[in-house]
């Protein structure tokens, strides 16, 4: 069996998951690492959009692509990057604005 050690996600693909308990967010998984644990994904966030208080088993990593949101009092927008250490407590994130970002993340934390 041929091994495939290359994976794309073009812009236009995958499918983008709305979850009903969270309004105005969505998903879209660009990869899993099932050896690794962790799973990379697109966060979608509509202006006003709030991503409720979670923990973090494992160290998460966030990516702002557009923008802007706000969490632990600093506001984020294009290009800043927050990494948030395992054990450690996320307070909500919310959308100032129409926003983007790239998350990497443990699969046990992120179970969509």
């Amino acid at each position: 069996k041929a091994r495939e050690d290359f994976m794309f996600v073009m812009a236009k693909e995958g499918t983008w998951i709305n979850l009903p308990q969270l309004p105005g967010i969505s998903f879209k998984t660009l990869a899993k690492n099932n050896k690794a644990g962790y799973v990379t994904f697109l966060l979608k966030m509509d202006a006003g959009a709030i991503l409720p208080s979670h923990h973090h088993s494992h160290a998460e990593e966030c990516y702002v692509i557009e923008g802007s949101i706000t969490t632990r009092g600093r506001q984020l927008g294009p290009g800043d990057f927050l990494h948030a250490e395992e054990g450690s407590d996320h307070e909500p994130i919310r959308a100032e604005k129409e926003s983007m970002a790239l998350l990497v993340v443990a699969e046990a934390d992120y179970d969509f």
